[in-house]
């Protein structure tokens, strides 16, 4: 596959692109059919149970903005690849744009039928512990 970082970093960026649309089925495609997403203390596998859970957890797909950075991927050669990063998600409110989450994302992807796909997600949640701010 051409340049794999390159498509790798794409379907990073389509994650949230996808979401924030609206376009639940074109985000639920960047998964492969037995992936696996970890978040909130929860295990969810398989496509369709991802965006399944993942519609009553955010509903219809938004309204939001993530944001996707600091990406580092390593392709192994093989067929996959992991890849880091960190994200905002930021929600419109009444008074103006807040952030509703932030984290980071550690992410197993398989190449699948000519495109890069999630074989597993796993979503942090940064929590501030004493009210301190971070540098």
């Amino acid at each position: 596959m051409p340049d794999d970082e390159h498509q790798i970093m794409r379907t990073l960026a389509e994650y949230g692109q996808c979401w924030d649309g609206g376009r639940l089925d074109e985000w639920a495609g960047l998964f492969t059919e037995g992936a696996r997403l970890d978040v909130a203390g929860r295990t969810i596998d398989g496509r369709e149970a991802i965006r399944s859970y993942m519609a009553t957890v955010q509903a219809n797909g938004g309204p939001g903005l993530h944001v996707t950075s600091n990406a580092v991927v390593d392709v192994d050669g093989d067929g996959t690849a992991t890849a880091a990063s960190t994200y905002v998600f930021v929600r419109p409110t009444d008074s103006g744009p807040v952030v509703a989450a932030a984290g980071g994302y550690r992410d197993e992807l398989l190449a699948d039928d000519g495109r890069w796909r999630f074989s597993r997600r796993a979503i942090s949640i940064l929590s501030v512990r004493d009210g301190s701010s971070g540098g």
